[in-house]
């Protein structure tokens, strides 16, 4: 199993600003390796915002090596959101949901891509969570980073017609008890990627909505976050030239 993660409150925050391809300005987190190996990885946020939990995650890809960055996704409507999941964050949550703009969202993903790759990042790949989950594997159809992993990706079966173009690696995590993405619309994106050679798709039993945690202590995190690892350096290794 991969090492257990730092503590991701250990030291201050840092922050990157990005530049998309519209002239859109944003900030993003970074977590930078003490050595890094050239590659990156772009963590996308779930709907409370650039968390802590979610810079926690860029403290965790940094540790194997990897430059990782957080973008700020909800910089449009407000910048800097980082929300509770206490009953009135939640609620502000799903307001800020409903008013995502997916297309902007990409587009701004997109432009994390490309400045790390201008930063001299040899390959790039996309990690995302619940509304970054879906994000992640739309990244990976669009071809933008050299690989994509997305957990409990919801609304995902509403673009399985993206997703039959996928031209990147792709791989997903899904718990089966998951009221967000029930297990009818993970078999419906099954069923769009069944004989795809570039994917891997994992249930997991007993796991609800947002089972994926840091310190790795729910019993799928470890899981997944093996074969996380083991995926990231499958395909973003020197070799790999997909």
């Amino acid at each position: 199993m991969a090492a257990t993660p730092r503590d991701p409150d250990a030291g201050v925050p840092m922050n990157v600003r990005v530049t998309n391809r519209d002239g859109g300005v944003f900030d993003a987190a970074i977590a930078i390796p003490a050595d890094p190996n050239g590659r990156a990885v772009v963590v996308l946020q779930e709907i409370f915002g650039v968390t802590r939990k979610i810079r926690g995650y860029c403290e965790m890809f940094a540790q194997l090596g990897y430059i990782a960055i957080a973008p700020d996704l909800f910089w449009r409507m407000d910048r800097g959101v980082q929300l509770s999941h206490d009953a009135g964050d939640i609620q502000r949550a799903f307001g800020y949901l409903k008013r995502f703009d997916e297309v902007a969202g990409l587009v701004d993903i997109d432009g994390c891509v490309a400045h790390l790759r201008e930063q001299g990042m040899a390959k790039v790949a996309v990690v995302g969570f619940c509304l970054g989950g879906k994000l992640a594997a739309l990244i990976a159809a669009r071809g933008e980073a050299d690989a994509g992993v997305a957990f409990y990706g919801v609304g995902l079966e509403q673009s399985l017609d993206a997703l039959r173009d996928l031209s990147r690696p792709l791989q997903l995590h899904f718990g089966n008890d998951d009221a967000y993405a029930p297990p009818a619309a993970v078999a419906s994106i099954e069923a769009a990627l069944a004989g795809a050679a570039n994917v891997e798709l994992y249930r997991y039993e007993g796991a609800g909505h947002a089972f994926f945690r840091p310190d790795l202590k729910d019993a799928a995190s470890p899981v997944a976050w093996d074969r996380t690892v083991a995926f990231l350096r499958r395909h973003l290794s020197p070799e790999d030239t997909a």
